[in-house]
């Protein structure tokens, strides 16, 4: 909503570093950032960021924006550093108003969505910078504290915080053990790949927000955040299992058998057949190991076949389904595969 009221400590930070007063107040918004969006006397419309920074990511979250910024993709520019004010770091940029979130959540829009991610990441997994630790809280499986999630200040004291459904806490363990085992390269990629952080025109990209959640974790586990929660708007959510129908043919047989068999049992809510005795199967999510009965042989490691990866990928696919395919599809991050994405991300 637009006002003529500017606090004062942001009409003098905006005299100082923009060189101009602001003359009116378009936007204004808080949840994990202040930002305020103004008319400056010169003109400009520019947006202010004011956020707490007590370990310093803003500057590499700040360096990542700048740079895919002049690679030419739909981000803000920056028109100053970041800057220290009262204990909070503080920012300007260009302010890109209009543009419509995506509401749809079919094969066509999380193909949108996929493409202009592999876009994105191809420009920031390339950067050489510090790590912005630690990562947001939603992506920071990799904590050292104690329990799976890492503490948080304002949902620990929500009730029921701590009465989880335990299927949910097995999962989450699981999950975490699976990911902790990755020796996969760390880069830096946007970990908030919500469709209310982007703004499209028509199916034109218009602009990403949310820079200041840029992480730095293995390529595979970022793609893997971004497929579960593209869908997210105003209440995050994952995208439907409709998207299932998107799963391209060209997966080999037996998972695609697989996976409409584990359809089919989801729709009648039963069991499958009961199958004769055999050993038990490995843990989808635990990290892959050698076959018992061939042993490693001598130079060449333990080794994996196509049919432990087809075991591994049955319970992912499910969930990167048409998502991860379509990142690998428009010209996914050098390095990265389908595979690549279904064996690394749990």
């Amino acid at each position: 909503m637009a006002s003529e009221v500017v606090e004062e400590w942001l009409r003098d930070w905006c005299e100082a570093e923009l060189g101009a007063v602001p003359v009116k107040q378009l936007m204004a918004a808080s949840v994990m950032s202040d930002v305020t969006a103004l008319r400056l006397t010169d003109g400009r419309e520019v947006v202010v960021k004011r956020r707490p920074d007590p370990t310093g990511r803003a500057t590499t979250c700040l360096a990542v924006q700048a740079t895919v910024a002049a690679a030419g993709l739909p981000c803000a520019r920056l028109l100053t550093e970041v800057k220290a004010v009262d204990g909070f770091a503080v920012h300007a940029e260009e302010w890109l108003p209009g543009g419509e979130s995506e509401r749809a959540t079919d094969g066509a829009a999380a193909e949108r969505s996929a493409r202009l991610y592999a876009a994105v990441t191809r420009v920031t997994s390339r950067l050489k910078l510090p790590p912005p630790l630690p990562n947001p809280e939603w992506v920071r499986w990799d904590h050292d504290g104690p329990g799976y999630w890492p503490p948080n200040a304002l949902h620990d004291r929500r009730p029921g915080a701590d009465s989880l459904p335990g299927d949910l806490v097995t999962i989450a363990g699981r999950a975490r053990k699976r990911l902790l085992a990755s020796t996969l390269q760390h880069v830096l990629g946007h970990a908030d790949w919500e469709a209310q952080n982007l703004r499209w025109n028509g199916s034109q990209p218009h602009v990403v927000h949310d820079w200041d959640s840029i992480a730095w974790l293995p390529e595979a586990a970022l793609a893997g955040a971004a497929s579960g929660a593209f869908a997210s708007n105003e209440t995050p959510t994952l995208a439907p299992p409709r998207q299932l129908r998107g799963v391209p043919r060209r997966l080999p047989a037996r998972t695609r058998h697989r996976l409409h068999h584990r359809r089919a049992r989801d729709r009648l809510g039963s069991q499958p057949l009961a199958r004769p005795a055999q050993r038990p199967r490995r843990d989808p999510l635990e990290p892959p190991t050698h076959r018992p009965n061939r042993p490693p042989q001598p130079g060449r490691g333990p080794p994996t076949t196509r049919r432990s990866l087809t075991v591994q990928s049955c319970s992912r696919v499910a969930r990167l389904a048409a998502w991860s395919w379509l990142v690998e599809k428009s010209a996914a991050p050098q390095g990265m595969s389908l595979w690549g994405l279904v064996v690394a991300w749990a």
